[in-house]
């Protein structure tokens, strides 16, 4: 597996957020992102549990989970915000264009997720956008 992906990426895109800020702001910006990403999990659980009774295994994959745990380190708190919820949209958006060609009916998340991740860093790579660390 891949798995290995996860915590490279986090790293990189951490160390990448950490040397453009001050070490207290980082700590404290993941900290709110990562409270952010716990809320969002507990909200998963509770409606798989009581609204769809399945388990939340059934629902959301470990690698959703690694994916939003590792994006929580890269951005302000502000930009991960936003970033995650474009994200989500944008993997929305492109799972009901392509759900007649595909032969599974789950989502992707994470994979379209980091797709849209790509295309932001390329914007930041190409400096067509510079304040992704200042909010």
């Amino acid at each position: 597996m891949n798995v290995f992906l996860f915590p490279a990426v986090s790293i990189l895109g951490g160390w990448l957020y950490w040397s453009n800020t001050i070490t207290r702001v980082y700590l404290l910006n993941i900290t709110i992102n990562v409270l952010f990403v716990s809320i969002l999990f507990l909200t998963i659980v509770l409606y798989a549990k009581f609204k769809l009774k399945q388990p939340v295994t059934a629902v959301f994959g470990l690698g959703d989970v690694l994916f939003f745990l590792g994006l929580s380190a890269m951005f302000a708190t502000v930009s991960f915000m936003v970033i995650m919820i474009s994200a989500l949209l944008f993997s929305l958006v492109t799972h009901l264009i392509l759900k007649n060609k595909q032969a599974d009916d789950s989502v992707p998340l994470a994979g379209y997720m980091s797709l849209f991740i790509f295309g932001c860093f390329v914007v930041i790579w190409l400096e067509l956008y510079n304040y992704q660390y200042s909010f």
